[in-house]
């Protein structure tokens, strides 16, 4: 394991961020956690802190000067925190390679939607149970044994986008028992079989668990199937409904699926899973 420390500006924030690299040995596959401290962590030295783990997502942290080209998540959490709404948290973000986003974080692909032989053709090797397993059992606990986390349920969260909303619930239906928050933007659930929605049909969450689901109305440039996009979404909400009591569905519409658009929605989701109780 690597790590490494650099700066970078998000917006008009400099930002320091702690990296971490972490092997899939089997796969010969490298993982990048970014870590985004809150400002007071080296101050209040007996704090503990929430942390939100965000897969697969480009630009969370961004070295562009522009605020149009990441999730401004810094400055984000800085006004809410400001106006007393959530915690201050810690934030890793996860990437690989982009080139194997597919394998990394779908679990069951369904090959139907392919025409092309080669794809319909070729087998489909999803790499899912490994990323998890890495997350779970090399990721987290080492996040939580270097830094002065809050480890348990409800203050653990995870977020996906595309294809890692996937495997963002993925984690839940096998993990519930770790990660208690879980936002999903933009999941493309006409690339997966019907096993998500029996995974769905089967979780057990616990009575606080949160769940943020946002989807686009132009999650495509294809009307025909962007609006088959948010029946499936529809679909898996009212099994989630029946699972999960604290779930925020939201049907973006006029929205495209785009960076700009998450931005503009993380808020949402932050205050959805970790909104602090009125006291």
């Amino acid at each position: 394991m690597n790590v490494t420390n650099c700066n970078r500006n998000e917006g008009f924030f400099v930002i320091e961020i702690i990296e971490k690299e972490y092997r899939i040995d089997g796969l010969n596959r490298t993982f990048t956690a970014s870590i985004l401290l809150p400002d007071d962590y080296d101050v209040l030295h007996t704090v503990r802190y929430p942390v939100l783990y965000v897969v697969g997502v480009n630009h969370l942290f961004d070295v562009h000067p522009t605020q149009l080209t990441h999730w401004n998540v810094k400055s984000s959490l800085d006004i809410m925190k400001k106006n007393k709404l959530i915690e201050p948290m810690i934030v890793v973000s996860i990437k690989g390679d982009n080139t194997f986003e597919l394998e990394d974080y779908v679990h069951n692909l369904n090959q139907g939607i392919f025409t092309d032989p080669a794809h319909k053709n070729k087998p489909f090797i999803s790499n899912a149970k490994e990323v998890a397993n890495l997350l779970v059992h090399g990721i987290k606990p080492d996040i939580d044994k270097s830094f002065r986390t809050k480890p348990d349920l409800l203050t653990t969260g995870i977020i996906g986008a595309g294809y890692s909303s996937i495997f963002a619930l993925y984690i839940l239906s096998e993990y519930s028992h770790i990660f208690g928050k879980v936002g999903l933007f933009s999941m493309p659930l006409w690339l997966i079989s019907n096993e998500i929605y029996l995974r769905a049909e089967q979780l057990i969450l616990a009575e606080e668990a949160t769940i943020y689901h946002y989807i686009a109305e132009k999650e495509t440039s294809n009307w025909v199937k962007n609006q088959y996009a948010i029946y499936l979404a529809k679909k898996l909400n009212t099994i989630l409904y029946k699972k999960c009591k604290q779930l925020k569905f939201v049907v973006g519409y006029g929205e495209n699926a785009n960076v700009i658009v998450y931005k503009e929605r993380f808020p949402e989701a932050i205050l959805t899973l970790f909104r602090k109780e009125k006291s």
